[in-house]
């Protein structure tokens, strides 16, 4: 298997699951990381499958290897059948990137992004990374996480996958200094 990896620089992309201030662990690493998400009609799409296409074909990768491009619409219907709602993602292609070493994350004018994680998903960005084929503990494509680029707020209306205060019940809290009857 050819270990050449491909740098990747993404247009103006959504940003989606951002862990690019502190590493957090995923499959067993620290690691930052980010999802990016797009129109499947977009010049994005067409240019991204064309590479990853490029990097199947030239590592004889076959259907049961694994793809990092993942189709919106799919991943809904999967959801929807967990009983989660998957709407989000559809019309959409999405791919996520990460890494274990240090990434530059900067705002629009090139300079540090200073924000917090939280902040920034949805918006949209560029994103700078590196595809590559592996055959260790499968075979596959992965991509490898190098800078984030955030751009600017999107119209983009990230809704949680289940999580609601409308799910708790209220709960009479007593005021901070307040004496509580305690059982003991």
């Amino acid at each position: 298997m050819k270990s050449e990896k491909v740098k990747y620089v993404t247009g103006k992309v959504y940003l989606l699951y951002p862990v690019l201030k502190e590493k957090k662990e995923w499959k067993g690493n620290l690691k930052y990381s980010v999802t990016m998400m797009f129109k499947k009609e977009s010049p994005e799409a067409t240019k991204l499958k064309e590479v990853l296409t490029h990097i199947w074909k030239e590592n004889k990768l076959t259907k049961r290897d694994h793809n990092p491009l993942v189709d919106g619409d799919e991943y809904a219907e999967i959801k929807s059948q967990e009983g989660k709602n998957g709407d989000l993602y559809k019309g959409h292609y999405f791919i996520k990137a990460s890494t274990q070493f240090d990434i530059k994350v900067v705002n629009g004018k090139k300079q540090p992004w200073t924000g917090e994680d939280q902040d920034i998903s949805g918006n949209y960005g560029r994103v700078s990374f590196l595809l590559g084929a592996y055959d260790n503990d499968g075979k596959g494509i992965t991509c490898y996480l190098q800078a984030v680029q955030i751009l600017e707020k999107s119209d983009l209306e990230i809704q949680s996958q289940g999580a609601s205060i409308d799910d708790f019940e209220f709960e009479e809290v007593p005021d901070e200094g307040e004496e509580e009857d305690l059982p003991f």
